[in-house]
């Protein structure tokens, strides 16, 4: 038999005679394992610790994501997942505990950051139990990538709660009015009162192009301004 060492016309030394048992085929003698006496390989601890701290953290990217899924239209997320759950692995290894407030900063479409079309400098306040985003609406707040841009508007989105459970997570939204491209001296405020439980706040701007939403996902930015 391929691979075997073939005995002819004599029994083989035995490697071990309480695993062993002797085979003979036509081409043949050699020992052969019992079966069952070989146990399967098993996970050290260090490999299961990592096994269960990888589900876990993809169920909490999971969860997080579908909450705000509804706010993807048009956008290109990529890998999302793997960015969310990388995030939540490293928070989980270094303190014990993952959450929202790993994904601080991060960059829903990694592709078009928010501010390269966001060109305002915008500021987020968190105090007194509330969140506060304030952006300076001028010629000057978004790109606009083509004539056809012809106004925008912005979303404040919180998610809260908590990831580790399968309906943990809620989601409220503040929405902004439309603006012109173009409109000058005012100030866009969106504020949000702050729950009690672990949260995360949400920047978008997408671009309206005659009267509908743009197609291009270059003309939407999303982002994590703020967590708690």
């Amino acid at each position: 038999m391929p691979g075997m060492n073939l005995h002819k016309g004599r029994v083989p030394p035995c490697p071990d005679p309480g695993q062993y048992i002797l085979v003979q085929t036509r081409e043949g003698m050699y020992w052969r394992r019992k079966r069952g006496s070989v146990k399967k390989a098993e996970l050290n601890e260090a490999m299961q610790q990592a096994a269960a701290m990888l589900k876990q953290c993809a169920a909490m990217s999971r969860r997080i994501r579908t909450r705000l899924r509804e706010y993807f239209s048009r956008m290109e997320t990529g890998r999302l997942h793997q960015r969310v759950w990388t995030r939540l692995r490293r928070q989980l290894k270094e303190t014990g505990r993952a959450g929202l407030q790993s994904l601080e900063g991060l960059e829903i479409q990694q592709r078009f950051p928010l501010d390269r079309l966001l060109t305002a400098c915008y500021s987020v306040t968190v105090k007194d139990g509330t969140v506060e985003v304030r952006i300076p609406i001028n010629e000057n707040t978004i790109k606009q990538n083509s004539g056809i841009v012809s106004g925008y508007f912005f979303q404040l989105i919180m998610v809260y709660g908590e990831c580790n459970e399968e309906y943990g997570l809620k989601v409220e939204e503040e929405t902004s009015e439309v603006y012109d491209i173009g409109q000058q001296n005012t100030d866009c405020r969106m504020l949000m009162v702050l729950p009690e439980k672990e949260w995360m706040v949400v920047l978008k701007v997408s671009c309206i192009e005659g009267k509908e939403v743009a197609k291009a996902a270059r003309n939407y930015g999303m982002k994590v301004v703020a967590v708690g």
